[in-house]
């Protein structure tokens, strides 16, 4: 919340927020940050809003609320067990490490999964709706922002939501399903499904990477 209202005061001070003055500039951009988690209200029109805006929108859009709540996302946790595991890489560590404690490598491969499985349901959105709306004239940013909403069920648009043809607007309601029930429902069901099954050990296998 606080990253993002100094962040949306900073681009937007003389743009979108130029006639209103700094009390209200504060208060505009601190609803701006938290309306991104779930919420769909928006005192500032989007469309009004720089590209570069969009996208930090887009960002917290994607990360959502936290975890027990009714906001979409990925959730705060998940970014955060993923920004401790490549701090924990980085600091050549076997675990992941939080403090003084080590996070379960289920915990890990979780958050790694949902973000994944996340970022192709939106790139898959992506691409259908900008080979569906290729003739409108539409903006990469404006359709990339309706399809991280959808899938974040913030509720906040572009715009152009009126404005998409049925198969797109079909899409949109197909993103916003898999964005709510979507990859925690199929990490639940893999869970339940090799649940009785019994770890055995398996020969190790290399892969060089990056």
């Amino acid at each position: 919340l606080f990253i993002g209202t100094i962040m949306f005061i900073f681009l937007e001070y003389n743009h979108s927020l130029n006639s209103l003055n700094f009390k209200d500039k504060l208060i505009a951009s601190f609803f701006q940050s938290t309306t991104a988690r779930t919420a769909g209200y928006s005192t500032i029109h989007v469309q009004n809003q720089l590209d570069i805006t969009k996208m930090l929108t887009m960002a917290l859009m994607f990360i959502g609320a936290s975890p027990s709540s009714t906001g979409g996302g990925i959730k705060t946790t998940t970014l955060f067990v993923i920004i401790v595991t490549v701090i924990s890489v980085l600091r050549g560590h076997q675990d992941t490490t939080v403090g003084k404690h080590r996070l379960k490598k289920s915990i890990v491969y979780n958050s790694i999964s949902i973000a994944v499985l996340s970022l192709l349901v939106i790139v898959f959105t992506i691409i259908i709706l900008e080979t569906v709306e290729a003739s409108k004239g539409f903006t990469s940013t404006d359709l990339i922002f309706e399809a991280v909403s959808a899938f974040g069920t913030v509720g906040l648009s572009s715009g152009i939501t009126p404005l998409l043809s049925n198969i797109s607007k079909c899409i949109l309601c197909i993103t916003m399903f898999a964005g709510r029930v979507g990859p925690m429902t199929l990490l639940i069901s893999l869970t339940l499904r090799n649940s009785n099954k019994q770890d055995c050990i398996l020969p190790e296998g290399k892969i060089i990477v990056g």
